[in-house]
């Protein structure tokens, strides 16, 4: 069944503006610590090594916040940026894939369905995050 045929309801919806220039410096000096703690070891394997390593960074941590936004969360609530991975589906769109406290409070919110879009230039990433739930579905059948 596509997206579009299944009634949904928006629960969440996050919006972050990154400077890719911060993400650029972070590869280049090698700092591994600070990386592993805002990506996982998949989105890691995943960045390609050539000069726009900062640009899709920064895109991934821009959806990171969009997601944690739309959760209406942040880290002081427990949330570590490892809980929100950024892939790709099979055509290249971004997908989040939640685990751990990001996992949980979304499962909270009833939030069943992530739509996630990036875009980039050299110096910026902006993302936004929808979280989506068939909560509103139900209702209107229990309602029918």
């Amino acid at each position: 069944m596509a997206l579009e045929e299944i009634d949904m309801e928006v629960i969440g919806l996050g919006i972050d503006l990154v400077e890719v220039d911060h993400f650029a410096r972070l590869k280049e000096r090698g700092d591994t610590a600070a990386l592993g703690r805002m990506f996982t070891e998949t989105e890691l394997a995943m960045l390609p090594s050539n000069a726009r390593e900062g640009e899709r960074l920064a895109g991934w941590f821009g959806a990171k916040e969009a997601v944690l936004k739309a959760l209406g969360v942040g880290q002081s609530q427990g949330v570590a940026w490892t809980d929100v991975e950024i892939t790709t589906n099979p055509v290249g769109a971004p997908k989040a894939t939640l685990s751990g406290r990001a996992l949980e409070v979304a499962k909270e919110r009833q939030i069943e369905v992530w739509l996630i879009s990036i875009s980039h230039t050299a110096a910026y990433a902006a993302a936004t995050a929808i979280g989506l739930s068939t909560r509103g579905a139900e209702k209107q059948q229990q309602a029918g």
